[in-house]
């Protein structure tokens, strides 16, 4: 009974290793919990048919069937409830089951063609693909989630890569029965696809931090760009100015000839025909620091320039409880999908974006704008597009979420997309 128990425990490891890489390698359009309590009812079968075959026919023949057990309930999941393409949910599979094989190799090399006792080769494996799954999370998922959500015609030749290791692993260690004469080949096949991995992971980052570089690249562009139309603002009004000064003597003499004469009317007419020049020259200001005012005043005049109406309630002084940048990189990324929304929208729809912020007692933020239609959202509530060239700035937003400790909300409601975040300062955001 012992021994039975071991097996099990075994099976299950064997089962939820592979779909643990799986799931962290998937970008969810359902919660997480959800996703989570799939990913359980999924290694539980799997871990019921396995252990039902082990029974029956035996071990080879299990690890034969074994990715087919685990590829028909993953797949028929995986395919409704991410957003991933079906070629990069095979890619991501075999990458899957690819790395466990390696773990059963390496411990078939280091505890015996047996794994005696069970428990060690459990606990290895456990330990040994935690680490593989820990070092995806930590280090690569964000990458990884970036590039899987930005290419879209190149997944079917990258899946292509680990299903034809995966065959060869096959072919040469379990067909037509299982072969230790080919180990050291396997072993080979292993160092291989690990090359092959690093140099797709060097692909992979180096694409993301070129396209991240970029966007803040854009970013700091549009920032100075607005802080240009600012000051050229600011200089023609000053021109305006000195026109409205040389004129008020003028504009001083008429009127009191006028009220001379007894024409108080035509004082008064001319009066406010003065007043409607000198408002001609006062600027419209959304908050009391210049980076941001000048963003937003960038932002509206883009958005104004398309037929949007822009509302804003802005009460934010000069400080922030954030870096001056990251922040209005922030707005800036907001406001382009909401101009990008309102873009979309049917020329019969009324198109118009709503900013509201406060500083106290919390930095509260919002920025809305009309939306018809649905949102998908992933695990994390971030909105996905399958949209090519978009989603980095969602991202760019996530990670300034992440590092200021923010509490943040997208949400869908009488046909306004809400963007919504708040800012517990003065606390410092996390390194």
């Amino acid at each position: 009974m012992s021994e039975t128990i071991q097996v099990l425990f075994r099976t299950l490891v064997t089962c939820a290793c592979p779909l643990a890489l799986l799931f962290a390698m998937s970008g969810f359009r359902c919660t997480r919990k959800t996703a989570w309590a799939a990913f359980w009812v999924i290694a539980l079968l799997g871990t019921a048919v396995c252990f039902t075959l082990i029974l029956t026919v035996g071990l080879e023949q299990m690890w034969r069937v074994y990715f087919i057990v685990l590829l028909v309930p993953s797949l028929l999941f995986l395919l409704f409830a991410t957003t991933d393409r079906p070629s990069q949910v095979l890619f991501n599979f075999f990458t899957a089951v690819n790395a466990f094989y390696l773990t059963a190799i390496l411990s078939h090399f280091l505890l015996g063609a047996d794994e005696e006792p069970i428990w060690a080769g459990v606990l290895f494996r456990l330990a040994f693909f935690g680490l593989i799954v820990f070092v995806f999370v930590r280090w690569l998922r964000e990458a990884y989630r970036f590039i899987a959500a930005n290419m879209r015609r190149d997944w079917r030749v990258m899946a292509v890569l680990p299903l034809l290791f995966f065959a060869l692993v096959m072919f040469l260690g379990l067909y037509p029965h299982k072969r230790e004469d080919n180990l050291m080949g396997v072993v080979f096949l292993y160092v291989i696809l690990c090359v092959v991995y690093f140099v797709i992971y060097q692909v992979f980052h180096n694409t993301y931090n070129l396209l991240k570089a970029t966007s803040e690249n854009d970013a700091l562009k549009s920032q100075v760009e607005a802080l240009q139309r600012q000051a050229d603002a600011v200089s023609r009004n000053d021109e305006k100015i000195r026109v409205y000064r040389h004129d008020m003597r003028f504009t001083m003499q008429v009127t009191a000839s006028m009220l001379e004469r007894g024409d108080v009317a035509g004082a008064l007419k001319y009066l406010g025909e003065s007043d409607a020049k000198l408002n001609d020259t006062s600027l419209v200001h959304y908050c009391d620091n210049a980076v941001l005012d000048a963003l937003i005043a960038y932002y509206a005049e883009k958005a104004q320039e398309r037929n949007i109406t822009v509302t804003a309630h802005m009460d934010l002084g000069v400080e922030l409880p954030a870096d001056e940048l990251e922040l209005s990189t922030v707005f800036a990324n907001a406001m382009e999908n909401a101009i990008h929304a309102c873009g979309k929208l049917p020329k019969d729809v009324k198109r118009r974006i709503e900013l509201t912020a406060v500083s106290s007692p919390h930095f509260c933020i919002e920025i809305a704008n009309t939306y018809t239609g649905e949102v998908a959202f992933d695990g994390e509530g971030f909105p996905v597009t399958k949209e090519p060239g978009h989603g980095l700035g969602t991202r760019s937003i996530a990670a300034f979420m992440k590092k200021y400790n923010a509490v943040y909300s997208y949400q869908l409601a009488d046909e306004m997309f809400r963007f919504q975040f708040l800012i517990n300062w003065p606390k410092k955001p996390t390194e």
